[in-house]
């Protein structure tokens, strides 16, 4: 059994909404009225009033739950960007940081570094490896210990870019001889690679070579593949020309057997001759010899002066070798034993071609001459000079 309400009915008789329908019957509660209404009076009411409701309902009901998806989605969104994502952005920020840094210092590195060959041979170049060491300053010593030969050393300063310790190789190349140096620079360091004269390339030089070509190559010792950086040099022979001077320190005492370092030298002249003169003998006596046959002398003249606060020994030259322009080197010359015969100096070739060796001792400001004798083909023409002791090769003509 199941009983109707419609609020909208009231008692025909007394008007009295409280009423209640079974099966088209109404009866009404406060007076015991039943009657049965008229249909249109039921369906003009339910049309006016609640129809209308109802059928509004029924037509916003699809469009609204699609509208709650769409801004719940923009709600998250924004929550993602300004609350969740605010907290990835310091990580965001420090990958900006790092790409910047990268490319601001290869940019720098890029005027100073040169450019690595592209031989197969030689290891490849990225650029964060060539960012990784930065090449301070290399020294490039060169001593010539011949006329024609010269030993080649060297050392360098590099900075650590990186905030980890680096083992690096320092390759100098020169006319197919390698010198390597090991080095280790701590993060954010400088550290210097020094080859000492004992471990120097030796290297054969003909005359009148001035200079060699050389690269220096620094490599990651623990990965040989990675090359930090390549650059060519210039590798130049010390010379002297005449009427050059020689400072103070230059000298090498260990040659000489006596403390130089106060010492300065003039190389002064030179010139050629049938004879030479040497001296001094017993009685004071110089003597004069001539060149042998097909050859000439050539004489060089060299000044010594002290320079310093002590008095010093005046440097002796007893070996020394000369080049030519055909490439033959010849030695110093020495004298023979004079015979009884010995042609004794005029008092005119004592003033031009004789060795006034007169002091052994040099007081503080005092200077000494010595005349330095080479014999050599007459046909040949000197291009450069040799002596031990001097670290320079003495220059000819250019």
């Amino acid at each position: 059994m199941s009983e109707e309400t419609f609020p909208f009915l009231r008692c025909p008789k007394c008007g009295s909404g409280n009423i209640i329908g079974y099966q088209g019957v109404w009866e009404c509660m406060d007076c015991g009225y039943k009657f049965r209404p008229k249909p249109r009076d039921i369906n003009k009411r339910y049309t006016v009033q609640e129809r209308p409701s109802l059928t509004i309902q029924k037509s916003r009901s699809p469009k609204r739950i699609p509208t709650l998806v769409l801004a719940f989605i923009i709600v998250f969104s924004l929550g993602l960007i300004l609350g969740y994502g605010a907290g990835l952005s310091n990580v965001y920020t420090k990958i900006i940081t790092v790409t910047k840094t990268v490319t601001e210092s290869y940019a720098i590195s890029q005027t100073v570094i040169a450019s690595p060959s592209k031989s197969a041979s030689q290891p490849s170049i990225s650029q964060l490896a060539s960012e990784v060491i930065t090449l301070r300053e290399i020294k490039v010593r060169v001593e010539p210990h011949l006329i024609d030969g010269v030993k080649i050393y060297y050392s360098l300063k590099v900075r650590n870019n990186v905030n980890k310790s680096i083992t690096y190789q320092a390759i100098l190349k020169v006319k197919g001889k390698e010198l390597v140096c090991t080095g280790i620079a701590g993060p954010y360091e400088e550290d210097i690679c020094s080859i000492q004269s004992y471990d120097a390339i030796h290297l054969d030089r003909p005359i009148g070579v001035r200079e060699f070509q050389g690269e220096l190559l620094v490599i990651n010792s623990s990965e040989r593949s990675e090359l930090f950086m390549k650059t060519e040099l210039k590798i130049k022979i010390p010379t002297v020309k005449f009427g050059e001077i020689i400072p103070p320190g230059k000298l090498n005492s260990l040659v000489f057997a006596t403390d130089v370092k106060d010492i300065q030298v003039k190389i002064v002249s030179w010139f050629e001759s049938k004879k030479a003169c040497e001296g001094r003998f017993v009685g004071d006596v110089y003597y004069i010899f001539n060149a042998s046959k097909g050859m000439k002398f050539v004489i060089l003249k060299l000044n010594f002066t002290n320079v310093g606060k002590r008095i010093r020994s005046t440097p002796y030259i007893s070996e020394g070798e000369i080049g030519t322009n055909t490439g033959n080197i010849y030695p110093l010359w020495h004298y023979p034993p004079p015979s009884i015969n010995q042609k004794h100096a005029s008092p005119d070739e004592l003033e031009k071609i004789c060795p006034i060796y007169e002091k052994e001792k040099l007081l503080q400001g005092e200077s000494s001459i010595e005349y330095l004798v080479f014999e050599i083909k007459e046909d040949e023409k000197p291009i450069e000079a040799f002596l031990p002791g001097i670290p320079y090769i003495i220059i000819f003509q250019d």
